[in-house]
C-alpha cells in the first residue's frame, strides 16, 4: 500500500485539481463551445435561467412548452396562442421563427406570436393539435450587454374565454466585443522623427463600458520607459498623455484599453526623438544632427573614396563616423545594440532605423527624393556592430518607402521577440538554480543525517 505525506498529498491534491480544470477546459474548446442553442422547458408562473447570449451576434432561442397539466381550464387542447416579448433592445431577425405545431406567426419589434383559433396549437390528448409539446424558435441579436428578462405566454381564447399562463426568463448578455481604438490626428506619426524630449499621445475610443486604459512607452530593445494606467467610467476618459523628459532613441508606444468584461484592445506605434541642438563639427551640413553634443564617445571621419567604394568598421554604442555628401558632413552613427538587432542614427536630416543583421537601409540626407546613402548590418559580436556604409544615388519611389517601413517593422517586432526570449532564459534559469538549491540542500542533510 502506498502512502503519502502530508506535503505529498497537498501537492497530488493541486494536480489532480489542475488536471481536472484542464480536462474541463478541453471539452469546452472541442465541443466548439455553442453559445445560444437553448431549450427552455415551461413552468408555471416561473422563472427560468437560459444560457449567456453574446452581443452583436444573431443567436438561436428554442423554447418548449409541455401542455400537459399547465392550464387550469376543462380542455388544455385549446390552447390558441403562444407569445413571447423580447427585451426593447433585442432584434428580432426576420423569417427565423420555427415550430414543430402547425400555426400562423406574426410579430411586431418586440413580440413574437404563434396562433391557431381552428384547432388550437398545443394538444395534450386530441388529434386534431400536432403535438402535445410546443417547440418554438427564432433567432435575436442583442447590442448591449446586461441582464434582461423575456416573457413568454400562452391563451386560450375559444369559446369565450381568454386563460393565460406566464413565464419569465433570465438572460444575460455577455460582452464579446472588443474596444474599439484609434490613435488621434495629434499623435505623433508612426515611423516619423521628433526633435523633442516630450511626445503626446491620444486616442479615440469607442467602448460602451470601458473599465481602464494603459499607455506603455518603451525603448525598441523593450526597456521599459514609462507605464501609466488610467481608470475610464465613460470612453472619453483619460485618452490622452504627454511623456516628457525623454532621451533620443527608438521608442515603441502601445496604448491598451479594456472594457468590464475583459476584453483588451491594444494598438502599437513607433517613433524616434532626436534634440534640435547640433554639435559643432555638425554646422557645415546645414541641418540638425539629432543628438545632443555630449551624446557621441567617438566619431570617426571617412574619406570620399572610401565611401563611394563602401566601408565596413565595427561599431560600439555611442560610436559614429562622419562622411561628406555635396561637400557637406554627414553622419552615422550606433544608439542602441542587442544579440542581433542595431538602432542607427544618421544625419543632418536626422532618421533613425532599426536593422536585424542582414538587412541593408537606405537613407536621403538631403532631400532632394534621393537615397544619398546605404548602410548594410553585416554581424555582431563582442558589443560591436559591423557596418558597411555606402554612398548611393537612387530615386525614392513609394515602393522603396514601403520596403523601408516594412524592414523597419520586421526589426522591431524581432527585437520584441528577442526580449520574450531572452525573459523565458531568465526564468528557466532560476528554475535550475531553485533546483540545484534544493538538490544540494537534500544532499547536505543526508551527509549531517549520517554523520549523527
Amino acid at each position: 500500500m502506498i502512502k503519502f505525506n502530508k506535503s505529498s498529498k497537498i501537492a497530488l491534491k493541486y494536480f489532480l485539481m489542475i488536471m481536472l480544470i484542464g480536462g474541463f477546459l478541453f471539452v469546452l474548446m472541442s465541443s466548439g463551445f455553442v453559445i445560444g442553442e437553448n431549450y427552455v422547458g415551461h413552468t408555471e408562473s416561473g422563472i427560468v435561467n437560459i444560457s449567456i447570449l453574446e452581443d452583436d451576434a444573431s443567436q438561436v432561442l428554442n423554447l418548449t412548452f409541455n401542455n400537459t397539466g399547465v392550464l387550469e381550464v376543462a380542455a388544455p387542447d385549446n390552447v390558441t396562442e403562444f407569445n413571447v416579448t423580447i427585451p426593447d433592445s433585442f432584434k428580432y431577425i426576420a423569417s427565423t421563427q420555427a415550430s414543430n405545431v402547425s400555426s400562423a406567426f406574426t410579430n411586431t419589434s418586440v413580440v413574437l406570436r404563434w396562433y391557431n383559433f381552428t384547432h388550437g396549437i398545443l394538444n395534450a390528448s386530441s388529434t386534431s393539435a400536432k403535438s402535445a409539446i410546443g417547440e418554438f424558435g427564432f433567432n435575436v441579436s442583442a447590442i448591449t450587454p446586461g441582464s434582461y428578462m423575456l416573457n413568454m405566454t400562452i391563451l386560450n381564447g375559444t369559446a369565450g374565454n381568454l386563460t393565460y399562463s406566464n413565464a419569465t426568463v433570465n438572460i444575460t448578455v455577455n460582452d464579446t466585443t472588443a474596444p474599439v481604438v484609434e490613435y488621434d490626428a495629434t499623435t505623433t506619426a508612426n515611423l516619423s522623427h521628433v526633435t523633442s524630449s516630450s511626445v503626446y499621445v491620444g486616442v479615440s475610443v469607442v467602448e460602451v463600458f470601458p473599465s481602464f486604459i494603459t499607455f506603455n512607452l518603451s525603448y525598441v530593445n523593450g526597456t521599459n520607459v514609462n507605464l501609466t494606467t488610467y481608470s475610464m467610467s465613460s470612453q472619453t476618459d483619460n485618452t490622452n498623455i504627454t511623456f516628457i523628459g525623454l532621451g533620443i532613441g527608438t521608442y515603441i508606444v502601445n496604448v491598451s484599453v479594456n472594457d468590464t468584461s475583459g476584453n483588451t484592445t491594444t494598438i502599437y506605434r513607433t517613433f524616434s526623438l532626436g534634440s534640435a541642438t547640433t554639435t559643432s563639427d555638425d554646422t557645415s551640413s546645414g541641418g540638425s544632427a539629432g543628438v545632443t553634443p555630449s551624446y557621441w564617445k567617438l566619431t570617426r571621419s571617412v574619406t570620399n573614396e572610401d565611401f563611394e567604394q563602401g566601408f565596413t568598421r565595427d561599431f560600439g554604442v555611442k560610436e559614429r563616423i562622419k562622411f561628406m555628401i555635396n561637400g557637406a558632413n554627414h553622419y552615422m552613427g550606433v544608439l542602441s545594440l542587442t544579440s542581433s538587432i542595431v538602432i542607427i542614427n544618421v544625419s543632418s536630416t536626422p532618421q533613425q532605423a532599426t536593422l536585424n543583421i542582414g538587412d541593408l537601409r537606405k537613407f536621403d540626407v538631403t532631400d532632394d527624393d534621393y537615397y544619398d546613402l546605404s548602410v548594410k548590418f553585416n554581424s555582431i559580436s563582442n558589443n560591436k556592430a559591423t557596418l558597411t556604409t555606402k554612398a548611393i544615388k537612387e530615386l525614392v519611389t513609394e515602393e522603396s518607402e514601403v520596403e523601408e517601413q516594412d524592414k523597419e517593422t520586421v526589426a522591431i517586432d524581432e527585437s520584441k521577440e528577442d526580449m520574450d526570449e531572452d525573459d523565458e532564459g531568465i526564468v528557466g534559469l532560476v528554475v535550475i538554480i531553485i533546483l540545484g538549491l534544493v538538490v544540494v540542500g537534500v544532499i547536505i542533510y543526508y551527509i549531517l543525517k549520517k554523520k549523527k
